[in-house]
């Protein structure tokens, strides 16, 4: 699996025109991942969090009255309609520049067709530095030699799982002979 260095390689296409009730009390941008406290604001979840965080438990809504919020207060935001609202909205690529991507589409557009974005090749999970635009991935792999050895490190690992099984069998029956040949040995 490709990894993707993703930040927020994208920008709303119209934002003016986005519904304010879709933004985040805190950061002004339409709601990544929503979340309501029980005075009834919503955030982005890391907005509220990183804010009670700094703040020990108060609302990050400027004049806000409610002074007491922990993170168990918090309530997901599950209504569909407004997850769907904002999958829907519109986003531009900056890294490739295409435009009018639903931005619930967007890690998708980034793994498959964006060329232009930084992933890191799949054998990074055994340790392989490369990372570079997404057009030249496959030139990589090609000629990557920690993925090309990916098949001869999973039979290591499977066979040294194997040896282990076996080790254990072995300790576990000589354990048992000893005992018995102890138990033998008291009884003479």
């Amino acid at each position: 699996m490709t990894t993707i260095i993703l930040n927020t390689n994208y920008e709303y296409m119209d934002k003016a025109s986005i519904d304010k009730d879709l933004f985040c009390d805190y950061c002004n941008n339409p709601l990544i991942d929503p979340i309501s406290t029980p005075c009834n604001h919503t955030f982005c979840r890391d907005c509220i969090e990183s804010k009670l965080k700094q703040s020990c438990g108060t609302c990050a809504k400027a004049k806000c009255k409610n002074k007491s919020i922990t993170m168990n207060d918090l309530i997901p935001v599950t209504e569909r309609i407004v997850l769907n609202m904002l999958d829907r909205l519109l986003v531009k690529c900056t890294v490739c520049g295409t435009m009018n991507i639903q931005r619930g589409s967007f890690e998708k557009h980034a793994e498959n067709f964006c060329s232009k974005l930084t992933v890191n090749c799949p054998a990074a999970d055994l340790k392989c530095p490369w990372s570079g635009p997404n057009d030249q991935l496959q030139q990589h792999i090609s000629i990557c030699a920690i993925e090309q050895m990916r098949l001869m490190v999973a039979d290591i690992i499977k066979n040294n799982h194997q040896l282990k099984e076996q080790v254990q069998k072995m300790s576990e029956q000589c354990y048992k002979d000893n005992s018995s040949y102890t138990k033998e040995l008291q009884e003479t």
